[in-house]
């Protein structure tokens, strides 16, 4: 509960409450065992999904991204900001980004200057904001990390599956550290004190399965 009252009230990221709301969805149903109750867990999420779009829950969230809709002036500052860093890459060659950029250089500033009172904010954009800063590096940092932090997850899924266990939790870190990066980067000042914690979920698991084998 206090985790979605710090989204909702603190934080206030539209997709972070969305997908933090999927995940769980997720473990409602995957912390059980038995397959009775994961049958019936099934038929109340489909119904819960059914009343939520019938009810015009769907078309609510579809406008809160859409450039016409109640926060289209956000969406529209970021197809905005794209479209500034993608010229500044153009133009610049940069095939190893745009680096980190700070307000207190004048030459980064000018890059990362919208008017005399805002700037285009590269936090906004993602793993998109990541890609800009990283350029083709990028391709390593998140490619290793993601397509890693998978097969751990399905390798370690395979085995508990054969015990009977369950690692319900690491798949859901794993799952919301690659959804959550998608428009919130996990690599930039507010959210890189993350990582630790994702990484120690991942390599614990596949560490502590490793011990149980031997």
């Amino acid at each position: 509960m206090f985790l979605y009252l710090y989204l909702i009230f603190v934080t206030q990221y539209r997709f972070q409450i969305i997908v933090t709301i999927v995940l769980t969805v997720y473990c409602y149903y995957c912390s059980t065992a038995s397959n009775r109750k994961k049958t019936i867990r099934l038929m109340a999420i489909s119904f819960a999904i059914i009343v939520f779009v019938i009810s015009g829950g769907l078309d609510y969230v579809l406008n809160m991204f859409s450039l016409n809709g109640t926060e289209g002036g956000s969406t529209q500052a970021r197809l905005l900001t794209i479209d500034h860093y993608v010229r500044v890459i153009k133009e610049k060659d940069a095939i190893l980004g745009v680096g980190f950029l700070s307000t207190y250089t004048s030459k980064a500033f000018e890059i990362l200057r919208r008017s005399d009172i805002d700037r285009f904010w590269l936090e906004d954009l993602g793993i998109l904001g990541g890609i800009f800063t990283f350029g083709i590096l990028s391709l390593l940092l998140y490619g290793k990390l993601f397509f890693d932090s998978m097969k751990r997850t399905f390798a370690s899924h395979r085995i508990r599956k054969i015990e009977g266990g369950d690692d319900c939790l690491k798949k859901c870190v794993v799952v919301y550290m690659i959804l959550s990066c998608i428009l919130l980067n996990i690599f930039d000042a507010q959210r890189m004190w993350c990582m630790p914690f994702y990484l120690s979920v991942i390599y614990f698991v596949q560490n502590s399965l490793k011990t149980q084998k031997q």
